[in-house]
């Protein structure tokens, strides 16, 4: 109530002001784009709005959100679905373009929902994206001024590791992966290399992740819904990651595993090696024998990791730096909506 009696205060306000769209943030989801809601929302200090959940209920959340909006001069930022009914000044930010350069990978909504949002948004929104990776394949793929999309970066979720959690049954050995279980994550390929290779003599595999809308590899156990202490143990005892993923917009679990200074083998794609650096090890994800032999050099120690350079890889990755720049994105783009209404009268 609080919050939301701060909101119409905001809406009286005659100046520019931010308002975020809440549907996912209060998510029990601890995955992806509902931590980047939470973390960015908390960082860049902006209002909420509604203050309770409306991820599960798409068009009512859409209907109950244009209705908190009625009034409000400002911009509105939708950190992760598209606007349907909002028609006023807004940001959205664009995770990845899966829906577009990987369609067969994506959830029946996403396809055939969320896609025809986005594209109109893409048409009139600032957009903000979480890599030069994505920034370069959104003006590639689309008539979007350069001046209408900013990249602000995903940073880490530092959260302890709890060392008493036996009800996780986790293997002495184990190479982790993490990530929803989708198609395009390429964990079906993945667990073929795994079993094709030497480190099945020595090691599990561990896959920890939302289910979503991919098969479960055969006789591979998934770890789901996992909090954030029980997923910090995960990673504090795994003895390799591997991120196999065929594209990603940024990816989360790669800068975790990179914070708990795991060997890290992924996906030989630009936003990996925009993130990663030169603290990883590449294989191309559609080639199953190069992911055997990135198994292999594991096993056998021969794998490179250039240790000068892994801390300055990942560390630079903070929400609250993207918090920061976020609140720049706003102020840029509420001056330039400012001048624009100026010039106007």
């Amino acid at each position: 109530m609080i919050q939301f009696i701060h909101f119409l205060r905001l809406t009286r306000s005659p100046s520019v002001q931010v308002i975020m769209d809440g549907r996912s943030l209060r998510s029990k989801r601890t995955s992806g784009w509902e931590r980047y809601a939470r973390e960015i929302s908390r960082a860049s200090k902006v209002t909420v709005i509604p203050p309770f959940p409306l991820e599960n209920v798409p068009l009512i959340g859409d209907l109950i959100l244009a209705l908190l909006l009625i009034g409000h001069r400002g911009i509105v930022h939708f950190p992760t679905f598209p606007p349907l009914l909002v028609k006023r000044h807004y940001i959205f930010t664009l995770h990845d373009l899966t829906w577009w350069l990987y369609p067969d990978t994506s959830s029946f909504l996403g396809k055939y929902f969320y896609k025809k949002l986005a594209e109109r948004a893409l048409k009139k929104a600032f957009i903000v994206v979480p890599s030069q990776s994505v920034r370069g394949d959104l003006l590639s793929n689309f008539r979007v001024e350069d001046n209408r999309v900013f990249v602000v970066h995903n940073g880490l979720t530092v959260f302890r590791a709890e060392s008493d959690l036996q009800s996780l049954n986790l293997p002495m050995k184990f190479i982790l992966v993490v990530g929803t279980l989708e198609p395009r994550k390429n964990l079906h390929n993945f667990v073929s290399a795994f079993n094709d290779s030497n480190a099945k003599d020595d090691y599990k595999l561990v896959l920890v992740g939302r289910l979503g809308w991919g098969r479960i590899p055969p006789s591979v156990s998934v770890l789901s819904n996992l909090n954030d202490s029980e997923l910090a143990e995960v990673y504090k005892r795994a003895s390799a990651f591997f991120l196999p993923s065929i594209y990603e917009g940024f990816g989360l679990p790669l800068l975790e595993a990179l914070a708990h200074r795991l060997p890290i083998f992924c996906s030989d794609i630009s936003v990996f090696r925009e993130i990663g650096g030169n603290s990883c090890n590449y294989f191309d994800p559609r080639n199953i024998t190069e992911m055997v032999n990135a198994l292999n050099s594991f096993v056998d120690g021969s794998y490179v990791r250039d240790k000068n350079n892994y801390q300055q890889d990942w560390k630079k990755y903070t929400w609250t730096s993207s918090g920061v720049n976020m609140r720049e994105v706003y102020s840029r783009i509420g001056n330039a909506l400012e001048s624009s209404l100026h010039e106007k009268k």
